[in-house]
């Protein structure tokens, strides 16, 4: 007898786990998964903007076999 409640008692306490797992899934939205990282800016005003320098893409890979490949450069320049 004992067994049979116990048993019953961990079935009871599985479903209510997955029903509150489900609404707890069911609750979050695209918005609340998917926000953008919290990011502090590290420039301030007295820093100059990074230069960034981009190359035309390379003519080769480009007609060979249709890839672009662009060559970039960041030049961070303190005043």
């Amino acid at each position: 007898m004992h067994a049979i409640s116990s048993s019953r008692t961990l079935a009871a306490f599985a479903v209510a786990a997955i029903v509150s797992y489900a609404m707890t899934a069911v609750a979050r939205n695209a918005t609340d998964i998917c926000r953008p990282a919290p990011v502090i800016p590290l420039a301030s005003a007295s820093e100059p903007p990074a230069k960034i320098v981009i190359d035309a893409p390379l003519a080769e890979p480009l007609a060979s076999r249709g890839v672009a490949i662009i060559q970039t450069l960041v030049k961070l320049v303190n005043a």
